[in-house]
């Protein structure tokens, strides 16, 4: 910090002024001084005293100085309050374009010309409204507003100020108090491309008004926000986080299968062309990947997570998996595992197998435009404007699964269906926080071979699968399926464990 300290002071105070501007980015990362905690601290730590008289000889310091950085165009600060005085210097430096407030006090209640930036963070302390008039929207192109009560403010000082041309970006935390200025913030922006949103179930409460956003691309955020949001929008790809209170656990809690589904249809209705579907946790039951084959032919990458039960029973490990047996059954739970029983075979249909279950009549063949060979996918030519693709209308029948390991097992067998033209699957293992790692079995890579070998036979477009965590990433190059990259080795690790003599 006193390296800090004395540059800053060189800056300021060397007599050639070419010096400070040749400063083109600044980041000064400070926590904010709490009376209580920093005595408290100083009495455990009578060294801290030195460290926090040097913080605030560097606030001092820089806020003097700032007029001095004219070429300054990136400006990260956390653990300042910023007064008026300090912010019309901001204003006057002509080529900051990006601003980081993290932590900050801001203490300007009176309106002035405000920083025509391109990229803006906000994260305040205590919830402060002030300061919305800081930052103009007519250059902005990233807003990442990280607290409900100020983004409110921000986005009412945004409203009511003029259109927001160049916004592409957008990270918000509102509250319920803070929908309606939302969408009336929405409509002042005509290029956004990617919304990120943080906020309670009740955001969608079925009063959304009406906007249009021609050019969204993703959107992520809260499961039952995601799905009133999609009317009207081809969005092109969905993020969709459970609902809750954002602890680890409500992640890991398999999302309500009526609100899925109900999101799911609501986001088909204008967005028949989406290409990116991440999921949250999901239930060990087939019907939600169903209902995406069946409605997202387009559909190019799908992430998703599952969980093992808090039950889950010891299995005993299989070198080669040929039937799921009583690991699955039927939703109405009458299935002791057969065949049969789970396709409900009537006299009159083709003989099914587990080989070709959702495939159609073997006796049919018909041509494709996935693959150059025959083939009997039963697909159905669904139009959307000019674009023509492929739905999966196999048939398959809803199961449940026991774990993990039998989910994955059951996408390789084809009882279970994804989109025709899918490019890319993640599968993640949720940590199932009462059970140990031992306990979860985690799968070999052997047996994931085994199913990523199988689904690239099916898919052929599927260039990517990833199985459990993202450390385990199966590639297709030239054809040929290759196994994650072995970590390099840490020496020091090795080091550490050669035993002392």
């Amino acid at each position: 910090m006193q390296r800090t300290l004395d540059r800053l002071r060189f800056f300021a105070s060397s007599s050639n002024p070419r010096i400070s501007q040749m400063v083109h980015s600044v980041a000064l990362l400070l926590g904010l001084e709490d009376s209580e905690h920093v005595s408290g601290f100083i009495r455990l730590h009578p060294n801290m005293a030195q460290v926090l008289d040097l913080s605030r000889a560097i606030i001092s310091q820089f806020t003097s100085s700032i007029g001095a950085y004219t070429n300054l165009s990136e400006l990260d600060i956390s653990g300042f309050h910023l007064t008026s005085e300090f912010c019309r210097t901001l204003a006057t430096l002509p080529n900051l374009t990006a601003l980081e407030l993290d932590e900050c006090v801001i203490n300007c209640p009176e309106p002035f010309d405000g920083l025509a930036l391109e990229h803006f963070l906000c994260q305040v302390e205590g919830n402060s409204d002030r300061g919305c008039s800081l930052v103009s929207g007519s250059r902005l192109q990233d807003l990442i507003l990280r607290d409900p009560i100020p983004a409110k403010a921000w986005l009412t000082g945004f409203v009511s100020s003029g259109p927001l041309p160049h916004l592409v970006y957008l990270n918000l935390h509102l509250n319920h108090e803070g929908k309606d200025i939302f969408f009336r913030f929405l409509d002042r922006c005509p290029q956004l491309k990617c919304i990120k949103l943080q906020a309670p179930p009740s955001f969608a409460d079925n009063t959304l008004p009406e906007t249009t956003i021609p050019g969204l691309l993703s959107f992520k955020g809260p499961i039952d926000i995601a799905g009133s949001f999609a009317g009207g929008r081809p969005v092109r790809g969905f993020i969709l986080d459970p609902s809750g209170s954002g602890s680890l656990e409500s992640y890991g809690q398999p999302v309500d299968e009526t609100v899925l589904q109900k999101t799911l249809l609501q986001i088909a209705t204008t967005s028949a062309t989406l290409i990116n579907l991440t999921l949250p946790c999901i239930s060990l039951d087939s019907s939600p990947l169903c209902l995406i084959a069946k409605t997202f032919g387009k559909l190019k990458q799908l992430e998703f997570f599952l969980r093992n039960p808090d039950d889950l029973e010891e299995e005993e490990e299989e070198e080669h998996f040929e039937d799921p047996g009583n690991d699955w059954e039927t939703v109405d739970g009458q299935s002791d595992g057969s065949v049969d029983e789970i396709l409900e075979i009537d006299e009159d249909t083709v003989e099914y197998t587990l080989k070709n279950v959702g495939r159609g009549d073997s006796n049919e063949h018909e041509h494709c435009d996935e693959c150059t060979s025959d083939c009997s996918d039963v697909a159905e030519s669904v139009t959307n404007g000019d674009n023509e693709f492929e739905v999966n209308e196999g048939t398959y029948n809803d199961i449940k699964l026991k774990s993990f390991k039998n989910f994955v097992r059951c996408l390789a067998d084809d009882l279970i269906p994804l989109p025709r033209n899918i490019q890319a699957l993640s599968i993640h293992m949720f940590p199932n926080l009462s059970l140990s790692r031992a306990q979860e079995k985690p799968m070999s890579d052997a047996d994931i071979s085994s199913v990523v070998t199988k689904l690239g036979t099916r898919y052929l477009r599927l260039n990517k699968v990833v199985v459990e965590s993202k450390e385990r990433v199966w590639r297709r190059k030239g054809g040929v399926w290759e196994p994650p990259r072995q970590r390099p080795i840490n020496p020091f690790q090795v080091l550490r464990q050669i035993p002392l003599a």
